[in-house]
């Protein structure tokens, strides 16, 4: 009895959400590219913004909620989480799927780094826009010029 309880168990641990995920993530199917804002990028802001996002039964996002981040950094993360279109995983058993991404905004300074705009994306649940700072982007439009 005890074993047959075990395995009923084990049964339903394995076909959680959690034991397999490839049955049940999103994918990102298409996105406008996440770009630093510049006026964020002038005051050297950086940091994370945490969002959660609900995305609709047609793959689109219908609502996002941030739960932490710089203010200045917010609205662009918000306005490009909601450019997202996500394929779902089959059978769809749900009207909505609930998740969560993190934006990360660096600086960069150190002159080893190229003077342009670079995206990490590990996955829509981590991304990182990393911006030269505004030093060497006045440095660099000043040396064209001579």
């Amino acid at each position: 009895m005890k074993a047959a309880a075990l395995l009923i168990t084990l049964a339903l641990l394995l076909s959680s959400p959690a034991a397999s995920p490839d049955k049940r993530l999103l994918y990102l199917v298409s996105a406008q590219m996440p770009m630093y804002p510049r006026i964020a990028q002038t005051a050297q802001i950086t940091g994370e913004v945490v969002a959660s996002f609900t995305v609709d039964q047609d793959g689109s996002v219908s609502s996002v909620q941030i739960e932490s981040g710089p203010p200045l950094l917010v609205k662009n993360t918000q306005d490009n989480i909601k450019t997202w279109k996500f394929a779902l995983p089959d059978p769809i058993h749900q009207p909505t799927w609930e998740d969560h991404t993190t934006f990360v905004y660096k600086i960069l300074s150190d002159k080893d780094v190229p003077d342009a705009f670079s995206l990490t994306m590990k996955s829509y649940r981590h991304i990182e826009i990393l911006a030269p700072s505004p030093e060497r982007q006045i440095s660099r439009s000043g040396a064209e010029q001579k």
